[in-house]
Parts: structure tokens; C-alpha cells; sequence
């Protein structure tokens, strides 16, 4: 059965849509083309489980590889809408402080419910951020927040499983 739950007007369900199936708010705007011209032109965005039940949401800045927002809560059932709320909030503070606030942001991420949120959207809408979102299922559409999601729990696993 599905756990519904909701915070700040950002709605969070456990279930996901079918694979293969395309975002009806955000299209693919980034078809794997990551060249950038400058900081803050593209980034994108995963969750990632670390340790028990603490979920982090971050943001990586394509054109240097650089996590520019961020943010870490323990939550019971999948996502934190709290959490993805705060790490946005930290990607804007640092758009803004770098002085990027009106060049365009392309923000990348995949189709998780919390993601496609309208709630989520509100967060920046005053914000020059266009949205793009990879296929469901389909982490190769975005390999670079992927490949920073393997090597990170390979480190947490390391230095969480070694004898003292």
C-alpha cells in the first residue's frame, strides 16, 4: 500500500510512476548535451539514503562538479519533503551569493514525486530556474548526480564497514 504523507505543501508518495514514462510537468530539456559555458548553467539533483533512514538531497553544479546546495534529515518513509525543500533553499542562497541570480538555471533531476511537485516549484519561482527531468527509471539520463551517488556510498560503505 502506498504511504502518502505531506509537509509545507509539498506532497511525498512511496510509489513512482512506470518506467520509461516522461515527466507531464518537465520535459528532458538536457538530452545528455553537459557542456556548459559557465557556473550555475546546469545542475542537477538525487536523494540519496545514508546511514538509517537520513536522507540527503543535494545539488551539483555540472560545470565544475561542485555540490552547491545541500541538506541532510532523518525521515521514516522514502523522501523528506522538508529536506528537498532546504536543499533547494541552499541552491538559491548560493546563486544568489556567486551572483548568478538572473542567468538562467537548468535544474535536473529525476521524476520523483517530490521533484515533480507544484509545492516544489513554488520554492523557486521567483528564481530564473528552468526545470528538466530525466525518464523514470532511467539513471543513465543523468549519469553525472548518479556516478557522485555510487562513489559516495562506496566511501560510506568503506568507512563505515572497516575493523578498527
Amino acid at each position: 500500500m502506498d504511504k502518502k504523507y505531506r509537509e509545507n505543501g509539498i506532497d511525498g508518495l512511496t510509489s513512482k510512476k512506470k518506467p520509461g514514462e516522461e515527466s507531464i510537468k518537465y520535459s528532458n530539456l538536457i538530452n545528455n548535451n553537459w557542456n556548459t559555458t559557465r557556473p550555475l548553467e546546469k545542475v542537477v539533483t538525487d536523494t540519496i539514503m545514508i546511514w538509517f533512514k537520513n536522507h540527503w538531497t543535494y545539488y551539483v553544479d555540472v560545470f565544475n562538479n561542485e555540490i552547491i546546495g545541500s541538506n541532510v534529515k532523518l525521515f521514516l518513509y522514502c523522501s523528506n519533503p522538508i529536506n528537498h525543500k532546504l536543499a533547494l533553499e541552499s541552491l538559491l542562497e548560493s546563486k544568489i551569493k556567486r551572483g548568478y541570480e538572473s542567468q538562467d538555471t537548468i535544474m535536473y533531476s529525476d521524476q520523483g514525486i517530490i521533484y515533480s511537485s507544484i509545492a516544489l516549484s513554488q520554492v523557486h519561482k521567483d528564481y530564473t530556474i528552468t526545470r528538466s527531468m530525466s525518464l523514470i527509471a532511467t539513471p543513465t539520463d543523468n549519469p553525472i548526480i548518479e556516478s557522485k551517488n555510487g562513489w559516495l556510498k562506496k566511501e560510506m560503505y568503506i568507512d563505515f564497514n572497516q575493523d578498527d
